[in-house]
């Protein structure tokens, strides 16, 4: 069980580590000036979050980068504190067809955005911007995404079932539908449509959460 200050912590290097994707020291913590204490003290929080397995340290560096479970601690205070103040598109869903929403959500997203419609049809927007991603600068990297998206199969009725009107956010090797374990997914199941948003485990949770907000 984390100590405020400590969630508030590891929040506070989630969300910096998703701007920068570089690993976050505890003087970068330390001069947001969020934090009523010395950058020693920040330093310890560090090093507890990191035995606790929130954090992992790089090679020899500094910084510190969430793991999977600091990513699914950082998703879950987001989801029970999330409300939908953007209006962007409030009420589209009454007159669009989702395959236009994805386009427009696509735009406003560094992630790729998924759709199936009710025939089962897969269609994807987004895929030239999520591969300028740092995560993808192995061609290695790329071609796993690929490959995934080339033999991914989801069915629509199992996705209306799990995931009309609420999102859900998968992270990492909680994705059921791709092998690789890198990568989350947000779902949203829709009257007449699914909308998926994957991307590395340093997406954007907030930014793509809000903007499936809208639709709901």
């Amino acid at each position: 069980m984390l100590t405020e200050r400590q969630a508030e912590i590891l929040t506070a290097i989630v969300d910096e580590y998703i701007q920068s994707a570089f690993p976050v020291s505890s003087g970068a913590i330390f001069d947001t000036g969020k934090f009523d204490v010395s950058c020693p003290t920040i330093r310890n929080e560090m090093s507890h979050l990191t035995e606790e397995g929130y954090l992992h340290q790089p090679h020899t560096s500094a910084g510190r980068v969430p793991t999977e479970q600091g990513y699914r601690f950082f998703v879950d205070m987001l989801l029970k504190g999330r409300h939908a103040d953007n209006k962007v598109w409030q009420g589209s869903r009454r007159t669009k067809e989702v395959k236009f929403l994805v386009r427009e959500i696509a735009a406003n997203s560094s992630d790729l955005v998924l759709f199936v419609d009710q025939n089962g049809e897969l269609r994807y927007e987004g895929l030239k911007k999520v591969l300028t991603k740092p995560e993808f600068e192995d061609k290695e990297a790329v071609i796993s995404l690929i490959d995934e998206l080339e033999n991914l199969t989801i069915s629509y009725e199992t996705m209306m079932t799990e995931f009309e009107n609420e999102i859900e956010v998968f992270v990492g090797s909680e994705n059921p539908f791709f092998k690789n374990v890198e990568y989350s997914l947000m779902a949203l199941g829709l009257g007449n449509g699914f909308i998926g948003i994957v991307g590395p485990m340093r997406m954007h949770y907030e930014r793509n959460m809000r903007l499936l907000d809208t639709l709901l």
